[in-house]
């Protein structure tokens, strides 16, 4: 009786929520989901292409549309303030540790297997019922646990980390830069901003919207000598701002920026 018991596997997890269906019209559906797209991308791909008449034109725009659409939360460059510890694990629980991984291997479902062997592998602890909202990361992100101890999480860590708040940390490269900028990187410092906390916020997408980077930081950086397109699209790159898909606002703020500089360009371009 008692080696039938050992083969007994328990796993840890969240029951999931009970899903109901609710009858609603086009229009309501849309304000509760704004980015619901009722073609299909072949659809699209049609109606654009009789418009325009031009079938790089066509490919170029439902690109662009895609893009805005499924736009995820940009957490690049973002540090995540987390209300989490390093777990602390004893030479006893290495044992236990042991255990649990052989009896996630008899596990048949190779997708359950591997997610249950993560969450166990997975260092953090934190506390599941505090009021505090919730990171799960959609990408590779790094998480601040206390000054100068920082941690990468993946989003196949599949956690639902509380936060205390966030802040922007400017790379000195990205991986577009030229190479003379990236050989000549280590003679500048990454920028850190100020930490934006989390208290007023009711969801993590809330509290990265609600962190505005000023656009004069960017601008600032631009090489009055010596700029274009390229590069002053690299440098907005570095401060999470996307130069082909800007507010008008953040547009006219460029326009002046850029109209001043061309009023002192002939002073560096007259020839005595």
């Amino acid at each position: 009786m008692s080696s039938s018991n050992e083969e007994i596997i328990y796993i840890d997890e969240e029951i999931p929520e009970i899903e109901y269906f609710e009858l609603v019209s086009i229009e309501d559906f849309i304000k509760k989901n704004p980015n619901f797209i009722a073609f299909s991308r072949d659809e699209i791909y049609i109606e654009l292409f009789n418009f325009v008449k031009s079938k790089t034109k066509t490919e170029n725009f439902l690109k662009l549309f895609y893009e805005i659409v499924n736009k995820k939360t940009n957490v690049n460059n973002f540090i995540i303030v987390a209300d989490s510890i390093r777990g602390d694990f004893e030479e006893d629980d290495i044992s236990v540790f042991i255990s649990q991984l052989k009896k996630y291997d008899k596990i048949a479902d190779v997708n359950l297997a591997l997610k249950s062997k993560n969450k166990l592998w997975f260092p953090l602890k934190y506390d599941i019922d505090n009021d505090k909202i919730r990171f799960n990361a959609s990408q590779k992100t790094i998480i601040e646990l206390s000054e100068n101890n920082k941690y990468i999480i993946f989003k196949e860590d599949e956690t639902n980390i509380p936060i205390m708040g966030v802040y922007f940390y400017s790379p000195i490269t990205v991986l577009e830069d030229y190479l003379n900028d990236k050989i000549m990187s280590h003679l500048h410092e990454p920028l850190k901003l100020e930490i934006e906390k989390s208290e007023k916020y009711e969801t993590f997408e809330d509290l990265i919207k609600g962190y505005k980077i000023p656009l004069t930081m960017p601008l600032n950086k631009i090489d009055e000598d010596d700029y274009n397109y390229s590069t002053l699209k690299l440098i907005l790159q570095k401060y999470n701002y996307d130069f082909d898909n800007l507010s008008m606002e953040n547009l006219n703020e460029i326009k002046l920026h850029l109209e001043k500089l061309m009023s002192i360009m002939p002073k560096f371009l007259l020839i005595e």
